[in-house]
């Protein structure tokens, strides 16, 4: 049999792990030794679904976040736990909602590396265990409920038209000064 590239076979003789097959062209026994799984070592990408969180100032949020992450201990995926990517994709959504219930609503926005990072952490502490190893959290997208999103845009629009407004009165107070130093 042929293993590909970046990929791994684990075997079981009779029922029991025996071994790990690497890729290239590996012999087994027949009827006495099977696959019992089957592995990429490759960086794959797990797309999380879409989540509600409540932020500290209690805004329900919807949050989509992507998982990237790979195989290091085929064995450990195989045997410690049943279902592997399933299981960090309920941690990481576990986590992030803890982590985004320990901030307001505007302090999302500014920590989102900080958020991808400690629910790294947190997912690398517990998913090592398991022979998988978390490379990447990012999160896609934070959406606020319509109507805080519709005030957060007035809020912005308001900030923009003070800014203009205070541009302006510098611009005239500038003026009546270089007019006064110029009849002066």
């Amino acid at each position: 049999m042929t293993i590909e590239q970046k990929n791994v076979a684990v075997i079981e003789r009779l029922g029991k792990f025996d071994r790990i097959l690497e890729s290239g062209l590996q012999f087994k026994l027949p009827f006495i030794e099977n696959i019992a799984y089957k592995h990429s070592l490759k960086e794959e990408v797990h797309d999380i679904p879409n989540q509600h969180a409540i932020t500290k100032d209690n805004v329900k949020v919807q949050i989509a976040t992507v998982l990237y992450y790979k195989i290091i201990d085929a064995k450990k995926a195989s045997y410690e736990i049943n279902e592997p990517i399933q299981a960090v994709s309920f941690l990481a959504q576990t986590y992030m909602r803890s982590q985004i219930g320990l901030l307001e609503l505007d302090r999302t926005f500014e920590e989102r590396d900080n958020l991808n990072i400690q629910v790294k952490l947190q997912l690398n502490k517990v998913c090592n265990e398991w022979g998988i190893e978390v490379l990447r959290h990012e999160i896609k997208d934070i959406q606020p409920p319509p109507q805080i999103k519709r005030s957060m845009e007035l809020q912005a629009e308001a900030e923009r038209v003070k800014r203009s407004k205070v541009l302006h009165s510098e611009g005239e107070r500038t003026s009546k000064v270089n007019v006064a130093e110029g009849y002066k």
